[in-house]
């Protein structure tokens, strides 16, 4: 299920993310994970503080879920990478424009580097 934005400076702790998305290359200790800052999606290290790494979703993505796995980037990191299934909100219409036709939610997004769709969201 889509964890969807709530009030409030953070939403869970460590783990909160649920499964970790791959390493964290700055600390090689931690790992990515899906998590809440500020009304705003990130992926950051699960050492944080400890680990500053981290990496804002766009602004448009209301809700957010770690959903599968990307072969493409297991095989080129050697790790297992999972991928993201995210929704953009209704009141992004100009990136709602950039979707196929009508469609809201993203599956099997990957943020390890193999393709350009969160730039293509936006900020």
């Amino acid at each position: 299920a889509l964890r969807t934005r709530s009030a409030g400076r953070r939403v869970g702790g460590p783990g909160a993310g649920g499964h970790p998305l791959f390493p964290c290359a700055v600390c090689n200790a931690g790992s990515l994970v899906l998590r809440q800052r500020d009304l705003r999606w990130t992926i950051e290290c699960s050492r944080y503080p400890s680990c500053n790494h981290a990496v804002l979703l766009p602004s448009s993505i209301m809700a957010a879920a770690v959903d599968g796995h990307c072969a493409s980037c297991t095989l080129r990191l050697n790790v297992d990478v999972r991928t993201l299934t995210v929704r953009v909100g209704h009141q992004h219409a100009a990136t709602l424009l950039k979707l196929p036709g009508g469609v809201d939610t993203l599956r099997g997004m990957c943020v390890a580097g193999c393709n350009d769709t969160l730039q293509r969201l936006g900020d």
